[in-house]
């Protein structure tokens, strides 16, 4: 499936997202797109090598959206 197909669905489906990729633009893009449909999404930058930046990743989503599921 492509993003255009996976991206409709998912907000379609009420998905809240975090999207991440290494640098913060191409994620910020994806999740404008999402919001763009109604979705609610954020975008950031993870580099998944690094313990500190996903601390930092799951905090931001608990302050954005209050949780994780």
């Amino acid at each position: 499936l492509t993003r255009s197909t996976r991206l409709p669905w998912a907000v379609r489906e009420g998905a809240t997202v975090f999207v991440t990729d290494v640098t913060a633009t191409p994620a910020e893009s994806v999740a404008a797109e999402a919001r763009a449909l109604g979705g609610r999404a954020i975008g950031g930058a993870l580099d998944v090598r690094h313990e500190a930046a996903w601390e930092s990743a799951m905090q931001r989503v608990g302050a954005e959206f209050g949780r994780l599921d």
